[in-house]
């Protein structure tokens, strides 16, 4: 009977332990290296263009109830190695009082991107965009 036991033990123990690698790994997986835009040899790309991606950026000021403004404003996000956009900030001081409307601005047009690579491995990265933030 005892033997019994000291094998149950064993086998319980052996599932805990691979529940536990098999979290681990997941945890791991999901956060992979980011990279900076030096570090690639590809750089990631509006899928429609950076001129679509202005023309649409200045379509949705004019249609939102922001007063007319002046000068850039800055967003610091990481484009992921499927194209999305993720983490998405506005630099402090950028577009001044109205911020929070430019960031829900920027955020609303969701622009899919054509991520980055290394030796032809798409890889997350991190990207700045400076748009102007008049109308």
């Amino acid at each position: 009977m005892r033997l019994k036991n000291y094998f149950d033990s064993i086998f319980f123990w052996g599932l805990i332990s691979n529940i536990k690698y098999s979290s681990y790994q997941k945890i791991v997986a999901s956060h992979q290296h980011v990279f900076n835009i030096d570090d690639l040899q590809t750089a990631p790309q509006p899928l429609k263009g950076m001129a679509n991606l202005l023309e649409d950026w200045n379509k949705e000021l004019s249609l939102s109830n922001l007063k007319a403004l002046s000068g850039t404003v800055t967003f610091n996000f990481i484009i992921t190695e499927t194209g999305d956009m993720e983490n998405i900030q506005i630099e402090a001081g950028s577009g001044n009082a109205s911020s929070r409307q430019l960031f829900e601005v920027f955020k609303k047009l969701q622009f899919k991107w054509r991520p980055g690579a290394i030796n032809n491995k798409r890889v997350s990265v991190n990207y700045q965009l400076i748009l102007p933030n008049r109308h």
